[in-house]
């Protein structure tokens, strides 16, 4: 009896064949395969030029295979970006939720979008700039997406406690002037997208916290690694070690690692390193992980009008490698 004849270009997936897996296990590698190729070609050579032969060729799949699971070109493009949207989407969400105020929030929200982008700036490529070239399905998902970015951003109206009138319309606009920052740095390609932190920010706390704060915000350093070292972080930290006992946050997080990285820092040292604006802030924080242990204050201090000089102590040693597991570093 002749053996079944398989298309050279399916050859990869003769193993899960042969080890005896599922049709539908054989479908989803196949479709994962599809849309992990649609994106390179998108990536290489644009949207306008994704054909089905440079589907199938970078997912050695056949044409068959192809027309068995989707469509169309625009509905594999439209598959392969709402997976890599909401990815991004449950990244920033994270960061997010993470932080107990909508301001530190925002910043961290922003600040892990970024670093991801920086890091598959391709991929960012395709999303932001690639998709606006797609037809009305892609451009819905895009607006989705916006969408949530403005509910995020329009709960700073609760934050400015009432002092600004509430614009409704304030939101999507910021979302939208962010999108376009992204875009014309993502054509540009030749500048770090780090340089939007400081706009971006001022951008959303403006409508909600005024001007003051908007200015603050253009003055805090991005804190944002270059495109070797871009971050990913992760899902989110948990809210309590079993030695801890407190929120590990990405604000804590990140003053431990300003602490340690430069022992002896001052107060505003600390604030400029950790992306935090308010000098009350960074001082009640500090005072609460020396009332913790993870920290110790070897100067005079504030009544005797000199800078303080915080350093780790062996606990808050610990407690800092503990959070910076929680993120991706560089190799």
């Amino acid at each position: 009896m002749p053996s079944q004849r398989i298309d050279s270009r399916e050859r990869p997936l003769r193993h899960l064949r042969r080890e005896g897996s599922s049709g539908a296990q054989v479908a989803a590698f196949q479709r994962s395969r599809m849309l992990a190729a649609t994106l390179r070609a998108v990536e290489s050579e644009g949207y306008a030029q994704l054909t089905v032969s440079a589907i199938i060729a970078g997912a050695h799949v056949s044409r068959k295979t192809f027309y068995e699971l989707f469509e169309s070109t625009e509905h594999c493009f439209l598959e392969a970006l709402e997976q890599t949207l909401e990815r991004a989407v449950e990244l920033t969400r994270a960061a997010f939720e993470a932080e107990p105020e909508w301001r530190e929030a925002m910043r961290a929200a922003l600040l892990a979008l970024l670093g991801a982008m920086e890091e598959e700036r391709g991929l960012a490529h395709v999303c932001v700039v690639e998709a606006l070239r797609a037809q009305e399905a892609v451009l819905a998902c895009r607006a989705a997406v916006l969408a949530r970015a403005a509910k995020a951003i329009e709960q700073g109206q609760r934050a400015g406690d009432g002092r600004y009138p509430r614009q409704p319309l304030a939101a999507i606009a910021v979302a939208g002037a962010i999108a376009e920052l992204l875009h014309a740095r993502l054509i540009d390609g030749e500048h770090q997208l780090s340089d939007l932190m400081g706009p971006s920010m001022s951008m959303i706390v403006m409508p909600y916290l005024g001007r003051a704060a908007a200015q603050e915000e253009l003055e805090v350093p991005a804190l944002l690694p270059g495109p070797a070292c871009a971050p990913a972080p992760r899902p989110r930290a948990p809210k309590q070690r079993e030695d801890l006992n407190m929120r590990l946050t990405y604000r804590t997080a990140r003053a431990l690692a300003a602490v340690a990285e430069s022992p002896g820092a001052s107060n505003r040292s600390i604030a400029a390193r950790a992306g935090i604006t308010d000098a009350g802030q960074v001082s009640k924080l500090m005072r609460r992980l020396e009332r913790l242990e993870l920290v110790r204050n070897d100067g005079e201090g504030q009544p005797r009008g000199a800078a303080n000089a915080w350093r780790l102590t062996p606990r808050g040693e610990r407690i800092q490698r503990v959070a910076q597991s929680l993120s991706t570093s560089c190799p």
